[in-house]
């Protein structure tokens, strides 16, 4: 069977999952596939006694929120360089806005906590 969608799973230490980068094969876009993966991985989640679910992406905006997700977390990213992936920018850099969004039951508190972890330095 070919490979057409992928939903990574992150490991916590809490009670806590990460959903990474969903995607979907072009052709295969539009037929609620994405929608399927992020439920199912939810689902998986949960079965594994999570209590809280964050996604680190962007890119499809609406697909969370259909979801029940909200943005509790607002970043930007720079990636120094005049290329990446193999596509040329025209700055030094680029600016990636990221948001952060959860679902099932989570604190704010719980999100600052594992964020600081996931990003090995303290934000306050």
């Amino acid at each position: 069977m070919k490979q057409f969608a992928f939903a990574p799973l992150m490991e916590s230490k809490e009670k806590t999952g990460l959903i990474g980068c969903v995607g979907v094969q072009e052709e295969f876009r539009g037929q609620g596939v994405a929608s399927l993966l992020v439920s199912k991985a939810i689902q998986n989640l949960q079965g594994r006694g999570v209590e809280g679910v964050f996604i680190d992406w962007v890119a499809k905006e609406g697909l969370y929120e259909r979801l029940a997700f909200e943005t509790v977390f607002e970043y930007e990213q720079y990636v120094w360089g005049g290329a990446l992936e193999g596509r040329e920018y025209p700055a030094a850099y680029t600016e990636y806005l990221g948001k952060i969004r959860r679902k099932i039951q989570d604190s704010q508190s719980f999100m600052e906590k594992t964020w600081t972890e996931c990003i090995g330095h303290n934000t306050g």
